[in-house]
């Protein structure tokens, strides 16, 4: 589809102003809900947003998963997790449709408008935009099933950037909370994004999971994310962005970063060109240094205490 500003007449007859969105392969960025709360942070994430709007069309997905604990928490309601998913009864399932769809893509969508960007608040729901299926076991949690593209450049064509919060329905119509992570990695397989960027507060993979200090494993394929899984060698949090990681590639997507905000220019250039300090996900065979072969914790059993209904995992919603 012609992204190029198309010419609409109103009513009374004057041609309606419209905004440009620069033609070319879009891009798509997901938000962790802890990054939105850092004034500093936020700064960057909209900066990067204006300067990529500039040369090509972007979507932009949020969460807010701290942002629900809270407020789970002041109504009674204990969060619980099981591999970086939030465990979600109907209850809960109000909760996360009411912080992410309303206070937290509001705030965000507010603050890009305020900079100049024509971003219009939606989530999965608004449109038909996402259709998803219940993951069995986890309640009112789903995945994403179909992705209308269609209406996503529709969007774009106008020279919107759509901001997607990561609630969805399934066929029945029932809400269902979706990993922000899952639902970016389903959106830019679906628009043919060329690049998708999942930002996080550790800035990427680990080499030691429990140590934040540790370096970071710079690139990453595809064959080794379900071995590191296995071996514990990624954060509970850490799970969902690689296997979305893994499934965007999968879909087509060209290259996938898990990375910290950085400045402007940093996330800017990191989704025009795919580059940037992080962990990029590739397909293809194993990256390991060829000397050693083996993945290594800095204890074989430090990863043990993981598992259902653990401590809430700041990464992912």
């Amino acid at each position: 589809m012609n992204l190029a500003a198309r010419r609409r007449v109103n009513p009374s007859g004057h041609a309606a102003a419209r905004p440009v969105v620069a033609p070319g392969a879009p891009c798509v960025l997901k938000i962790g809900g802890d990054l939105l709360e850092d004034s500093r942070k936020r700064r960057a994430l909209v900066g990067g947003v204006v300067r990529t709007r500039a040369h090509l069309p972007l979507v932009v997905i949020h969460g807010g998963g701290a942002q629900v604990s809270r407020v789970a928490e002041k109504l009674g309601l204990k969060p619980t997790f099981r591999q970086g998913l939030r465990v979600t009864d109907e209850p809960m399932a109000e909760v996360a449709e009411m912080v992410l769809s309303g206070q937290v893509n509001k705030a965000l969508v507010a603050t890009l408008v305020q900079e100049g960007v024509p971003a219009i608040g939606l989530s999965g729901k608004d449109l038909g935009l996402v259709e998803a299926v219940a993951v069995p076991g986890l309640g009112r949690v789903g995945v994403p099933l179909r992705v209308r593209a269609e209406r996503l450049w529709e969007l774009l064509a106008l020279g919107y950037t759509p901001v997607l919060a990561s609630i969805a329905a399934d066929a029945r119509g029932q809400t269902l909370n979706i990993n922000a992570d899952h639902l970016a990695a389903a959106v830019a397989g679906a628009i043919g994004a060329r690049h998708l960027l999942l930002l996080s507060s550790s800035g990427g993979v680990r080499r030691d999971p429990d140590n934040r200090r540790s370096s970071l494993v710079r690139m990453l394929s595809t064959l080794e994310v379900e071995a590191r899984i296995a071996l514990g060698a990624l954060t509970r949090g850490m799970i969902p962005k690689v296997r979305a990681a893994k499934r965007a590639l999968e879909q087509g997507v060209e290259r996938v970063g898990i990375l910290a905000p950085g400045s402007a220019a940093e996330l800017s250039g990191a989704l025009r060109h795919g580059k940037g300090k992080g962990t990029w996900i590739v397909r293809g065979p194993e990256t390991l240094p060829r000397k050693s072969k083996t993945l290594r914790l800095s204890s074989p059993t430090r990863r043990k205490r993981g598992g259902p209904g653990t401590a809430p995992a700041k990464e992912g919603v």
